[in-house]
């Protein structure tokens, strides 16, 4: 192999790298909080974690009716830069 190729082959896969990085970093983060449903709406609700700060996580109809407002839940969720939270799991606290 020249010393070109070699150039190329490392430079393409660095590019790889940087962008399997990159799609990691934006797709891949999940979240876990015990939080407390503090609203809930039409494909949404509104949590408010144990340190204070409030969320709004997109879930589905079918789970709006089963969230009870007030009460407290174990809930992972995925949220990054490019789309907005939504949810994967809701399980009551105790």
């Amino acid at each position: 192999m020249s010393k070109k190729s070699i150039r190329t082959v490392l430079f393409l896969a660095i590019i790889i790298c940087v962008a399997a990085l990159f799609y990691y970093n934006n797709v891949f983060a999940r979240s876990v909080a015990v939080a407390t449903v503090t609203e809930k709406g039409n494909g949404f609700i509104i949590i408010e974690k144990a340190d204070g700060t409030i969320e709004k996580i997109k879930t589905t109809k079918l789970l709006i009716p089963l969230i009870e407002v007030g009460d407290r839940y174990f809930i992972s969720y995925h949220s990054n830069k490019l789309r907005s939270p939504f949810i994967k799991s809701i399980e009551p606290s105790e």
